[in-house]
C-alpha cells in the first residue's frame, strides 16, 4: 500500500495522514467483501450495538399499491438501502474493528462523547452537558447562575425547615474532577462544582462536601471506574459514610453501616457505559459491599413526569432499625442506596433520569425523619 507524501509534511503530520490512510483502507477492503459474505453468514447481526430500532427487511409487495410501478422501485430501493445499511454482515464486528483501530492511534471514534484520556482513562465528552469545559474552568458559571442557586437551594431547605425535617444536600464529583491528571486538557479555573461547594459552605445548609475526600483518597484505591463515568463501589462507600456520618450528628437515631455490616467481594463489571458507546469490549473487576441484612425493596420503573426523561421510584423497608428516610438523587446516589436501604427503617428514593425530582407531596405524606438531596456535578445548573 502506497501513500504520495507531500513535501511540506512534517513527521508528525507524515504519520498522522499514514495511520488516517491505514483504517480508511482497511475498513474500505472489509466492506467490499461484506457482499460474498453475507450470504454465507445471514444472521451475523444477532446483537443491536445501537440504542435504537434497525430497519427490517422490506417487502416489494407492501409498497404502497397506488403508486406507479417506477414509483414502488424507487420507495424500496430506498427502504432496501436502508435496511443494508443497518444489517450489513458483520456489522458489528466492522464497527468494533474500526473502534479498536481507532483507539490505536489513540483516537476516540466519538470525539464529542467520549474521551480517551491517559492509561487506558476514558471519560465522557462535550456532548453531555458540556462537561469537560465545566469541569476544567472553561465555562464557569455566572454570579446570576450562582445566585438562582444559592435561592433555589435555600427555598428546598425553608420547605423542609418547615415541617421540621433535616435538609441535607451533596453533589458527585464527575471523574473529572477527581481524575484530570488522565485528561488530554489541563485545567484553566475553578470549576462549576468548585464555585457551588464555595457558595453553599457559606450558608446555613447542611451541604456535605464530597470532593475534598474523594481527592484525597484516590491514591488509595481506585475510586472510578476506567471505563465508566461513574464511581465505583469504593468511592460510593465513601460518599455514603461521609454523608451519614454528617446526617447522624443531626440525627442520632439513623444508623449507617460499617465495614463489619458488609461483605466485600470483587466482581466483573463488564457493562460500562462509556466503552459501550465506543464497542469496546472490557471488564473490570470491582469490590462490592454487600450488606449482610438485606431489606424488602420494591422499585416502579419508568414514571412519566414532564420535564424528566423519566422517574424511578425505589422503596425499601427493614425492621432492624427505625428512622424514615427520603432521598432525590440519580445514578450516582443508586449506588450508595444500596447500604442506604440496608442502614434505615424505610427508604423513599427517586431517582430522576434527567434532572432530580424533588418531589414536595410526598415529603407532606411520609414525613421523613431526614430529607436527602444528590445531584452529579455535570447536572449542577439544574440545581437553579
Amino acid at each position: 500500500m502506497m501513500f504520495f507524501i507531500p513535501p511540506y509534511m512534517n513527521k508528525r503530520q507524515t504519520i498522522h495522514m499514514i495511520r488516517k490512510h491505514f483504517i480508511l483502507f482497511t475498513f474500505g477492503l472489509l466492506l467490499f467483501a461484506a457482499i460474498p459474505l453475507k450470504i454465507l453468514f445471514p444472521n451475523s447481526n444477532s446483537v443491536n450495538l445501537e440504542k435504537r430500532e434497525t430497519k427490517k427487511k422490506p417487502s416489494f409487495h407492501r409498497i404502497n399499491e397506488s403508486g406507479s410501478l417506477h414509483h414502488k422501485i424507487k420507495e424500496y430501493t430506498k427502504e432496501y438501502e436502508q435496511y443494508y445499511n443497518d444489517n450489513y454482515v458483520f456489522k458489528n464486528r466492522f464497527i468494533e474493528l474500526y473502534n479498536s483501530l481507532k483507539l490505536l492511534t489513540k483516537v476516540s471514534p466519538l470525539e464529542k462523547k467520549v474521551i480517551i484520556g491517559q492509561d487506558g482513562w476514558l471519560f465522557l465528552g462535550n456532548e453531555h452537558s458540556n462537561i469537560v469545559n465545566e469541569t476544567l474552568g472553561f465555562s464557569p458559571l455566572s454570579q446570576e447562575e450562582l445566585s438562582a442557586i444559592r435561592t433555589s437551594v435555600l427555598e428546598k431547605k425553608a420547605f423542609c425547615d418547615s415541617l421540621r425535617i433535616p435538609f441535607f444536600i451533596t453533589i458527585a464529583p464527575d471523574k473529572h474532577s477527581i481524575y484530570s491528571e488522565y485528561l488530554p486538557l489541563k485545567k484553566v479555573n475553578v470549576s462549576r462544582l468548585e464555585q457551588v461547594d464555595e457558595l453553599l459552605k457559606q450558608t446555613d445548609v447542611n451541604y456535605i462536601n464530597i470532593l475534598d475526600t474523594l481527592r484525597i483518597e484516590k491514591n488509595r484505591m481506585p475510586l472510578y471506574y476506567k471505563n465508566d463515568s461513574h464511581w465505583n463501589y469504593n468511592g460510593a462507600w465513601l460518599a455514603y459514610t461521609k454523608i451519614f456520618k454528617k446526617i447522624q450528628q443531626t440525627c442520632p437515631s439513623i444508623h449507617y453501616l460499617t465495614q463489619e455490616n458488609v461483605n466485600i467481594k470483587a466482581e466483573p463489571f463488564t457493562v460500562l457505559d462509556l466503552s459501550n458507546m465506543i464497542s469496546l469490549k472490557v471488564c473490570e473487576y470491582i469490590d462490592v459491599y454487600y450488606p449482610k441484612i438485606s431489606p424488602e425493596v420494591n422499585t416502579m420503573e419508568d414514571e412519566a413526569h414532564p420535564g424528566f426523561i423519566n422517574l424511578v421510584r425505589h422503596h425499601a423497608k427493614i425492621s432492624n432499625f427505625n428512622g424514615k428516610i427520603a432521598i432525590y438523587g440519580d445514578s450516582f446516589t443508586k449506588y450508595t442506596y444500596l447500604w442506604i436501604s440496608a442502614s434505615v427503617g424505610e427508604t423513599y428514593f427517586c431517582q430522576g433520569v434527567g434532572g432530580i425530582y424533588f418531589d414536595k407531596e410526598q415529603i407532606i405524606q411520609e414525613k421523613p425523619d431526614v430529607v436527602l438531596y444528590e445531584i452529579v456535578e455535570r447536572e449542577i445548573e439544574k440545581l437553579k
